[in-house]
């Protein structure tokens, strides 16, 4: 067992493992501490690099337990260690005290001594609930929240996700707390707080103080509600207003508020179904203006074009793609044709747009240069590829479109590994693409490659599917083929172009294997989160300053 971290949050962790009289060989993992020895307390080794620890899951245990009292650390931590092929492992000290009726406790949950979780209690992935700590019944905690010492939880109370509670805090009963929230020491909490608020006090009251004026702020809003002005579908836009409140008359101070606070487009309020959420629930998802955001911050524009590129994108990435990808000028070379069907498409398109699939065959580039040249204005500016033939599973949820795992990776520079934010299966419906835009659907893959729920579509009401639309074929607890491998792959794409760190690969599964369809580095955030049923700012907020415009 590894325990991340070697001071004061891992050593409480180690007098539990102590008292629980365990066997297992533990390790600790500390990459910034200088002043530690190579054996802690003459006995317990010290893991001072990734790459050690990264050896270390290949050759012993891949078990980890999080020694770390900061919530958000705690997630980034979880996520590295993930990276490098480590799991969380729950921790829960036999001199705590956990009822046996109702209670779900998540991975990697560490309970220490003397704290009490009665019944129908759940907890969150990578919590951690320290000595004396009280979570009493039917109470919902969250993921990679910390409860120091002496808190009580009461009864159907809620905490959201990375919350922190002081010592000797109390939330009272059916009080929520929201995600990112820190409540002070000793503070009685008697009504609700918003997400990523910090209160303290008898009663718990809202403390801290405002951003400074900044210049780049205030131009930064200015441009992107011009932005969402200039990119705004109105005719879309009153469509959607219709199908959710029943009139086409648009609520332009609602636009323009989640365009000012958010970063939201106008779009955004109806696909992210901002329209029936609070402001502190607007405040945790990735936004249009908010990813662009993080494209300015972790992406390498120049080297970006190699994703947007296809020509520059098929020689960078040849050997991953499981299929020939020819240019125009390719197509003036005397040489044979592709075997088979082709698929023509833009070399700069987006979002499925301007593909051709031709039903015939071709004996020569030349026919094949011939029919490019008679079916599309600017020929030169498209390109031709192999017709993928997908795996005979995902042809029988969906035959009418090739369909394509959405796989968006961050490269970390510190463990130098992929992570993988989401995996989102997308299907066609009706059309021969898959691409929201152009009307197909969405789900989300659990990491064990099964498809975790409905999938749904960009229209705000659009119906949750559990089998497909057209085939009736079962959509969730779809086993995704070849799933580990097509991630791995995914993986492979983003370590050779470390300088766009932020990707969302598209991958094609054939029977052979998973194939590279292209990348984005401007991926479709509407995409990433909609199927989950929750935003994933919280992620983006651990690798840049993502309040640097939006709070």
């Amino acid at each position: 067992m590894v325990i991340i971290g070697a001071k004061g949050c891992a050593m409480e962790i180690l007098t539990a493992l102590r008292w629980n009289n365990t066997d297992e060989e533990v390790v600790f993992f500390d990459h910034i501490s200088a002043d530690l020895p190579d054996l802690l307390y003459g006995r317990y080794p010290v893991i001072r690099s990734w790459r050690e620890l990264e050896t270390y899951f290949r050759t012993h245990s891949d078990d980890v337990v999080l020694g770390i009292g900061e919530a958000e650390n705690r997630e980034i931590m979880a996520r590295r260690v993930a990276c490098l092929g480590g799991k969380l492992s729950t921790f829960l000290s036999n001199r705590a005290l956990i009822g046996e009726f109702g209670n779900t406790i998540g991975a990697g949950t560490v309970i220490l001594a003397q704290a009490a979780v009665t019944n129908h209690v759940t907890i969150g992935e990578g919590t951690l609930v320290n000595k004396n700590v009280t979570l009493s019944h039917d109470s919902r905690i969250g993921c990679f929240c910390v409860i120091s010492p002496g808190a009580r939880i009461l009864g159907r109370a809620v905490v959201g996700d990375r919350t922190e509670i002081g010592a000797n805090a109390v939330i009272l009963p059916d009080v929520v707390v929201g995600s990112g929230c820190r409540i002070g020491a000793g503070a009685v909490v008697t009504k609700n707080v918003d997400s990523f608020t910090t209160v303290a006090g008898v009663p718990a009251r809202k403390i801290g103080r405002g951003r400074e004026f900044s210049c780049f702020r205030l131009k930064s809003k200015i441009r992107n509600l011009l932005y969402h002005f200039k990119t705004a579908d109105f005719r879309k836009l009153r469509e959607y207003n219709e199908a959710v409140a029943g009139t086409r008359k648009l609520p332009f101070l609602r636009l323009l508020s989640c365009s000012w606070v958010h970063g939201a487009s106008f779009a955004n309020y109806y696909e992210l179904h901002f329209y029936e959420m609070t402001k502190p629930e607007r405040k945790e998802y990735i936004t249009t203006s908010l990813r662009h955001e993080l494209t300015r911050q972790v992406n390498d524009p120049e080297k970006a074009r190699i994703l947007k590129d296809k020509i520059r994108f098929s020689h960078f990435y040849r050997d991953l793609l499981g299929r020939e990808v020819l240019s125009w000028e390719d197509l003036e070379k005397p040489l044979p044709a592709p075997a088979g069907r082709i698929v023509v498409k833009p070399v700069f398109g987006q979002a499925g747009e301007g593909i051709h699939f031709p039903k015939q065959q071709f004996a020569s580039r030349q026919e094949i240069r011939d029919y490019i040249g008679r079916t599309v204005k600017n020929p030169q500016e498209y390109l031709c590829e192999e017709y993928i033939v997908q795996h005979s599973a995902l042809a029988r949820l969906n035959p009418f479109s090739l369909n394509t795992l959405r796989i968006v990776t961050f490269y970390d520079e510190i463990v130098e590994k992929a992570e993988v934010w989401g995996v989102l299966l997308r299907l066609g419906v009706d059309r021969e693409t898959d691409n929201l835009a152009t009307g197909g659907i969405a789900a989300p893959v659990g990491h064990d490659g099964i498809v975790s729920g409905p999938a749904v579509g960009k229209h705000p009401l659009t119906a949750a599917y559990d089998t497909h639309p057209v085939t009736g074929e079962a959509i969730t607890g779809f086993a995704v083929p070849h799933y580990h491998e097509a991630v791995a792959l995914a993986g492979e794409a983003a370590l050779r172009l470390k300088e766009v760190r932020s990707i969302g690969a598209d991958v094609a599964i054939t029977e052979q294997g998973p194939c590279l369809l292209e990348g984005n580095d401007n991926w479709c955030m509407t995409l990433l989160q909609i199927p989950y049923r929750r935003g994933l700012r919280h992620l983006a907020d651990t690798v840049c300053d993502m309040s640097a415009v939006y709070d």
